[in-house]
């Protein structure tokens, strides 16, 4: 006599939902978004490779990797998958120019994974399609789990890190066509061996744009591994002791997020794209001063102080005015404000290492100045108040901002940032023909020439 049957973990309920996904499950929304992602996110992969974190990764993983399986963006060379991942995911992130949603920069994690396993397996657009929105279903579920943006990451963990792996994973599994079990060993796996520290805001150290490079690696390895038998945790989100959610947020976690409305409620719709070259919690502020600018038609020379009104967060994360690396300015309201007044934009001509030195950039933040609003608690996005010479006072603020997924860069606007991040590198023609192979994606039956038009010669 049959004993009663054991309940499915969250783990496996993911696992046979990656399974069963077909292409004729997604709906034309998620489609396009899934375009648009793979576009975005290898426009700033290309531009990231370039910069000298991205060469730094470049030759560290060259020593490790070699391998003629995949190739890295915007260069001539390739490496292993594992390898192609890492490099592509750090450079994606190099410049903060990737997607914001999902599990914080999915599309750094996601993609880079996609593409390294699209290139050496040979497989579909479609199937490509469906790894890429595997991927940023489970990776924004698990940080939806793990208590969501804000607790996770107030404890310290960058959550591109932690929970991009598990997303990773699922990608990597749909192109490995792994079954069920070893999917769940995968997302064990994966959620094993994950990881990601807030540290380099002291120091503006390059372990940032390193993790979701190493989560992209992270998810391809759990994926070879879970095919060949090696078996993970099927309780790896809710093991009471050493479970991913029990260990990384103690109590402060919810396992209903992992499976709620799964097939429904797809996240990869979450996503959003950056309008600037920084970090997503200093663009409300640029969006602000953009409007207040705008409206009032002032001049820099005209302003005597510009309060920047936010909480304890705003403070602690965007308040930097002592610039001395990329990261600090990227994560700094102050120069992202100072550089849009001066120069019209913000975006990558303005973060550079001429422009952190500029001193009228220098000059224009000492007047820039984040005080605590009591009516604002933790992540609600500050208001922008410009105090005039002249006493006048002008105020903003700018709670969506461009680029979410409730207020929407266009396609076209996806399209020429993709030029102006691709094109100098791997020329204006493959720029076209790669978009035009993205937006027709479902179509393609190899991703091999689709590698083909993001390297350079």
């Amino acid at each position: 006599m049959r004993g009663p049957q054991k309940l499915k973990s969250s783990t496996e309920i993911l696992a046979e939902f990656i399974y069963q996904l077909k292409f004729e499950h997604i709906p034309s929304e998620v489609l396009a978004v899934a375009k648009n992602a793979l576009l975005d996110t290898v426009g700033a992969g290309i531009y990231g490779t370039q910069t000298e974190a991205g060469q730094a990764i470049i030759e560290g993983v060259m020593e490790f990797a070699r391998g003629n399986d995949a190739s890295i963006w915007g260069t001539n060379k390739t490496l292993s998958p594992t390898g192609a991942a890492l490099v592509n995911g750090t450079a994606a992130h190099a410049r903060e120019l990737d997607d914001f949603g999902g599990c914080g920069h999915s599309g750094a994690v996601i993609i880079p994974t996609v593409f390294a396993l699209a290139e050496s397996l040979q497989v579909t657009g479609e199937a490509m399609i469906i790894a890429i929105v595997a991927g940023y279903e489970v990776a924004a579920r698990i940080l939806a789990t793990a208590g969501g943006h804000g607790p996770h990451n107030d404890r310290g963990w960058h959550s591109t890190g932690t929970c991009g792996s598990f997303g990773a994973a699922a990608a990597a599994g749909v192109l490995m066509n792994l079954k069920p079990d070893q999917l769940t060993w995968a997302l064990g796996l994966a959620g094993s061996y994950t990881g990601g520290l807030w540290a380099f805001i002291n120091d503006g150290a390059m372990s940032k744009r390193f993790h979701p490079g190493k989560a992209a690696e992270t998810g391809i390895i759990a994926g070879f591994l879970a095919k060949h038998g090696f078996t993970g945790p099927g309780e790896i989100l809710e093991a009471q002791w050493g479970g991913f959610c029990t260990t990384y947020m103690l109590d402060d976690y919810d396992l209903s997020e992992a499976t709620r409305d799964l097939g429904e409620d797809f996240r990869i719709l979450q996503t959003g794209f950056k309008a600037y070259a920084s970090c997503r919690g200093v663009h409300s502020s640029l969006d602000a001063i953009s409007d207040i600018q705008e409206r009032y038609d002032i001049r820099t020379e005209q302003i005597k102080k510009i309060f920047v009104r936010g909480t304890r967060h705003t403070q602690r994360q965007f308040a930097k005015k002592n610039i001395t690396t990329m990261l600090d300015a990227q994560l700094s309201i102050p120069y992202g404000i100072a550089v849009l007044l001066l120069y019209g934009d913000a975006f990558i001509d303005q973060y550079t290492p001429e422009r952190i030195s500029d001193s009228n950039v220098i000059e224009l933040m000492q007047r820039i100045e984040i005080v605590l609003d009591p009516n604002l608690s933790g992540r609600d996005p500050p208001g922008i108040e410009v105090e005039l010479g002249d006493g006048h006072s002008y105020s903003s603020r700018v709670t969506i901002p461009k680029g979410a997924c409730e207020n929407p860069m266009s396609n076209e606007e996806i399209i020429a940032k993709f030029h102006k991040l691709a094109g100098p590198t791997i020329g204006l023609t493959q720029a076209k023909q790669f978009v035009d192979q993205v937006y027709s994606l479902e179509n393609l039956s190899s991703a091999v020439g689709l590698s083909r038009l993001v390297t350079s010669h």
